[in-house]
């Protein structure tokens, strides 16, 4: 059996222990590999980096001096989503890793006594049914607070002219690097 690492989590393994994770479609699962040790994150756009720099900083001696750690991301499903949270990372880990990471085409990660591996069966994972429920559960709790929060935003913009049929003002000419907030009502920068 291999250990899980679920949606914004950070785990730790030792030589012989396998180690994965999957789902990781807009997300990034990050693998850093060095003396015999693997790191392996499953990353979204909601993870506290300041978390992942404690872990890092409070593990330094993982990362053996005499050879560089080796750095993984997953390309998930490509989108651009994805593409800037890489990117973010790419940035965020050249602070504590000088290997540029090499990208993993797949949406799930496991690590078998060194070697990564994309194709495998997720019933390898202990409890992974309970963690699927969980997952959908958190889904469809999250799905509705977000409905939630469309119904309020479109509520109070309700009879302005030059919005979308969700209540949007038209957006930014560069929209490739904005959302929109319905809690803030407004396009945000995406970073």
């Amino acid at each position: 059996m291999a250990k899980f690492v679920p949606q914004q989590q950070i785990l730790f393994s030792e030589s012989g222990e396998s180690i994965g994770s999957f789902g990781a479609y807009p997300c990034v699962i990050v693998i850093i590999q060095s003396c015999g040790t693997t790191i392996l994150g499953h990353i979204d756009a909601m993870t506290d980096f300041s978390i992942i720099k404690t872990i890092l900083e409070k593990h330094k001696e993982t990362f053996c001096d005499s050879k560089k750690p080796s750095l993984y991301f997953t390309s998930g499903d490509k989108s651009r989503e994805n593409k800037l949270l890489r990117d973010k990372l790419k940035e965020f880990f050249s602070g504590f890793i000088k290997t540029e990471p090499l990208i993993i085409d797949s949406t799930q990660v496991l690590v078998d006594k060194g070697e990564i591996i994309t194709d495998f069966p997720v019933s390898i994972f202990p409890d992974v049914e309970r963690s699927l429920d969980e997952l959908k559960e958190d889904l469809m709790s999250s799905i509705q607070e977000f409905k939630k929060n469309v119904g309020k935003h479109k509520e109070r913009v309700k009879g302005q002219d030059g919005l979308d049929e969700y209540g949007r003002p038209p957006a930014p000419k560069d929209a490739n690097n904005y959302a929109f907030s319905y809690t803030y009502g407004k396009w945000l920068l995406y970073k």
